[in-house]
């Protein structure tokens, strides 16, 4: 007599790790290499907010730019994203890629052409990247990447979006970033509460990237089946 398949959950030993997209390159712990980047920007802001002379004189400028980008980049990751792990053939993927990339890199490039730097084309690069980072080492399961996209984008954009309020419309302390060492900074040919005010941008900084962070850990983890 044929017998009947058992239901009961299977061992914990016997549990196998959901396999990634296909092509995705993996990690062996993709949410840690997605998160580390974020905490670790986080840290910078951070440091720049509470003792910045450990740092460059010219890298509070250079924060605030990256933030602005960071705007630029969430906004790029949904379309970015969406199209890497899209059905359609490898050759229309990449040719929208390219095509996605080469439109932001374009807007990308008026920064670094009024500033006369190539930092925030490389800003823009690296961060796109580090926002990217969960598809490309193969963070969420087969057949649950838009899913998580999605959810990364939504968190990414509720971060963005709510500190800056917060840290624009409640007091922030100055903490290290006192009136003479603000007044010794490069000046930014730009207007605004981040740029009068740059503590305000780095408490933004610190809350929104170490915040990203945890998002990462706690969603990236393969599923089990």
């Amino acid at each position: 007599m044929a017998s009947i398949p058992s239901t009961a959950p299977r061992p914990a030993a016997v549990r196998r790790v959901m396999k990634p997209a296909p092509g995705a390159f993996t990690v062996p712990r993709p949410d840690l290499a997605a998160a580390i980047p974020d905490l670790t920007i986080g840290l910078v802001y951070l440091i720049a907010w509470v003792a910045p002379r450990l740092l460059r004189a010219d890298l509070v400028a250079a924060l605030i730019i990256a933030l602005i980008l960071e705007f630029l980049v969430i906004h790029s990751s949904a379309f970015l994203g969406a199209v890497i792990v899209g059905t359609g053939s490898r050759r229309s993927r990449a040719w929208a890629v390219f095509g996605i990339s080469l439109f932001y890199l374009l807007m990308t490039s008026g920064f670094s052409w009024a500033m006369h730097s190539w930092a925030p084309l490389v800003g823009f690069c690296g961060l796109t990247a580090n926002r990217l980072s969960g598809v490309m080492f193969g963070q969420a399961p087969a057949g649950r990447e838009r899913d998580y996209i999605r959810r990364a984008w939504v968190v990414s954009l509720v971060c963005f979006i709510g500190f800056t309020f917060l840290t624009i419309k409640t007091p922030i302390p100055r903490l290290g970033l006192t009136a003479d060492l603000v007044a010794s900074l490069p000046r930014l040919h730009m207007k605004g509460a981040w740029v009068a005010e740059p503590w305000r941008a780095m408490a933004f900084g610190f809350l929104y990237f170490t915040s990203v962070g945890p998002f990462e850990l706690k969603h990236g983890r393969p599923a089990r089946v």
